[in-house]
């Protein structure tokens, strides 16, 4: 390739002659070639996450949702603030103190067309949109005698290829 740069003050404009795929010398006989034509889709997600959940006094559940939308097979990673690595969720009092937690234990249940996807690792065949139900409720009544105030858990949700 060739190279013709012309530099004007701080700027340049450069251009470039680009070379043939291959020459062919055809001596009058038909002569062929070819261009190879390539596309390249990237790999694209999107992730549309629905309402927070408030657990009502009345019936102490809530349900959201959210979407997952890609052009590939992916992992979908669930997890909670509270619960970490660990499957048990909970719901954590706002006075709470790492030495006095006081928490009420809660479970997460996400499902998509009859499948259920507990906390962890999935593999997901994308190429789709993949609407996600996700209802949370404690795991035991709650007690009259439930320190009053307010208490808070996040669930993350992450894509991955």
């Amino acid at each position: 390739a060739s190279l013709i740069a012309v530099v004007f003050g701080v700027s340049s404009t450069a251009i470039y002659a680009a070379k043939p795929k291959e020459v062919k010398q055809c001596g009058g006989a038909p002569c062929e070639g070819e261009i190879d034509i390539e596309l390249e889709i990237l790999k694209a997600c999107e992730l549309l996450v629905g309402n927070d959940i408030m657990l009502k006094q009345d019936s102490y559940t809530g349900t959201s949702d959210f979407t997952v939308t890609t052009n590939t097979p992916y992992k979908l990673h669930l997890t909670t603030a509270n619960a970490i690595s660990n499957t048990n969720t909970f719901v954590k009092h706002t006075a709470s103190t790492p030495a006095n937690v006081i928490s009420i234990p809660t479970k997460i249940t996400t499902t998509k067309g009859g499948s259920n996807y507990p906390i962890g690792t999935h593999d997901l065949a994308g190429m789709s949109v993949d609407k996600f139900n996700v209802s949370v409720a404690p795991t035991t009544a709650i007690s009259a005698t439930q320190r009053a105030g307010t208490y808070k858990d996040t669930l993350y949700i992450k894509v991955s290829y």
